[in-house]
């Protein structure tokens, strides 16, 4: 069974993937760590973008700038919707890769995807789940984690479709607006109903 998380920046999805994919013994994969991976030097995310942009994104060793990168991206809807361009093919390909193998080892796969609904990828897996947080949280949760503005997090948000319209597209929604402990529990109950699921079939 091939599981995709999803949910806003900041809404805790990697923390229930995580757990989630300890729970079930399955396999685990965060696209955002792919993504990372294929930029980096001589990775053919890194030759695209290069070819795309020369040295506009690099720094004086000729790595990519991902905090220059970062910033343009979310300032100028054509500079995203290029790198997702370069960089999504890719990044499917990789999961694809994934759905194979899992099946040939019957184990199960947990995927996490900012951007699932936004690129129609929820098509390609069995169950999706979203992960909800107050945005007030989650904004305070990412100026935290990586050192941005309040108003770097907010145009991330706003790039992403709304977290509602995730939630009601997906098969599970789990609230993290409370305590580690219960999203725990919620988690173990998606566990459960998993389980049921794979037993069914």
């Amino acid at each position: 069974m091939n599981i995709a998380i999803t949910g806003s920046i900041g809404s805790g999805k990697s923390q229930v993937a995580t757990l989630l994919a300890k729970l079930a013994r399955a396999e685990h994969k965060d696209t955002d760590d792919t993504c990372r991976r294929l930029l980096e030097h001589g990775q053919q995310g890194y030759r695209q973008v290069v070819a795309k942009w020369g040295q506009r994104f690099l720094d004086d060793q000729g790595d990519i700038d991902r905090a220059r990168l970062r910033t343009e991206v979310f300032n100028d809807r054509e500079i995203r919707k290029q790198l997702e361009a370069i960089l999504h093919p890719l990044v499917r390909k990789d999961i694809q890769v994934l759905f194979t193998h899992c099946a040939q080892t019957d184990k199960m796969l947990v995927v996490e995807i900012p951007l699932l609904f936004e690129t129609g990828w929820h098509k390609d897996f069995d169950f999706c789940v979203t992960v909800i947080a107050p945005p007030e949280a989650v904004v305070e949760r990412v100026v935290a984690r990586d050192g941005v503005s309040a108003e770097q997090v907010q145009k991330v948000l706003s790039a992403q479709m709304n977290v509602a319209e995730k939630a009601k597209q997906s098969d599970w929604v789990i609230d993290n607006s409370a305590t580690l402990a219960e999203m725990r529990s919620q988690v173990v109950a998606l566990y459960e109903n998993l389980k049921e699921k794979q037993q069914g079939e």
